[in-house]
């Protein structure tokens, strides 16, 4: 499984979900990327440096911007709870 500390640092007990997600994301992405290289649209080096960019700015951005991130988090919390509270109501009458 891929897991970053970081990531457990906010999720707190829930490292197992966030260990889960972090996987799947994770397979996803090898998968597209070996997908690119496959079909020719990319040279491997660039699909390494394209991750390896992409992994230094999410460890960029827990490490500097963790509070605006879980800001950012709990907003979206509000919202989808509200509308999947209205759906789940529709759902059970």
């Amino acid at each position: 499984m891929v897991c970053l500390e970081p990531l457990f640092e906010i999720v707190g007990p829930e490292s197992i979900v966030a260990c889960l997600v972090g996987s799947v994301f994770f397979v996803a992405a090898v998968l597209i990327g070996v997908g690119r290289v496959s079909i020719g649209a990319h040279y491997p080096a660039d699909v390494l440096a394209g991750a390896l960019v992409g992994l230094a700015v999410a460890l960029v951005i827990l490490r500097f911007e963790r509070d605006a991130l879980l800001n950012l988090v709990r907003i979206v919390e509000r919202v989808t709870d509200l509308l999947l509270a209205s759906l789940w109501r529709l759902r059970t009458h």
